[in-house]
């Protein structure tokens, strides 16, 4: 069958995990991986290529303040690491159709066919990912500000809000300027 036939051939681009570790930090796990093409600009045009999309985070979540997740993407050809969507607080996925999604970082829209999944598979896990990196920052955020006496109090409001934090209070900020 011809379902057959697409799916043996990406099987034979697709790099097994294994072979993705290399491109890991020590203590980092594959969240989700799959063939993608993405939308590259050169000069004038826009030329498809096919890569191979991990989603990664680190094993320990203490580790997750140094090292947030990561979405990397490689040639899977040449095996070779092509580039990284930059990880940041503004960071969001969103399905587009069955198989198309993008992800935006940066100010930069990053626009994803799928080849080995569905498009709400890619988001949904990037969405979890998401959540549990801001909810554990905001833990330890949380932790480190606890004071140890009343004296304490004035100095933590004196303190500047951590990123994940101050940057959704601006995301409510615009959300409500908008309503």
């Amino acid at each position: 069958s011809t379902n057959a036939s697409v799916n043996e051939s990406l099987s034979k681009i697709m790099m097994d995990h294994k072979d993705l570790k290399r491109f890991l930090y020590d203590g980092e796990e594959i969240v989700f991986a799959g063939l993608i093409v993405k939308r590259s600009f050169s000069g004038m045009s826009i030329i498809p290529r096919k890569r191979q999309l991990i989603l990664t985070k680190m094993t320990n979540s203490l580790l997750w303040a140094k090292c947030p997740p990561r979405i990397l993407y490689v040639d899977p050809k040449q095996a070779i690491l092509k580039g990284q969507i930059p990880w940041d607080a503004d960071l969001y996925a969103e399905v587009k159709s069955r198989k198309t999604f993008t992800i935006t970082a940066q100010k930069r829209l990053y626009t994803l066919k799928c080849l080995s999944h569905e498009a709400a598979m890619w988001v949904e896990t990037i969405e979890r990912v998401r959540f549990e990196y801001e909810k554990r920052i905001r833990q330890m955020t949380a932790e480190s500000s606890r004071p140890s006496n009343v004296e304490s109090l004035s100095s933590l409001a004196e303190r500047p809000m951590s990123r994940s934090i101050g940057s959704l209070q601006k995301q409510v900020a615009k959300k409500d300027l908008h309503e």
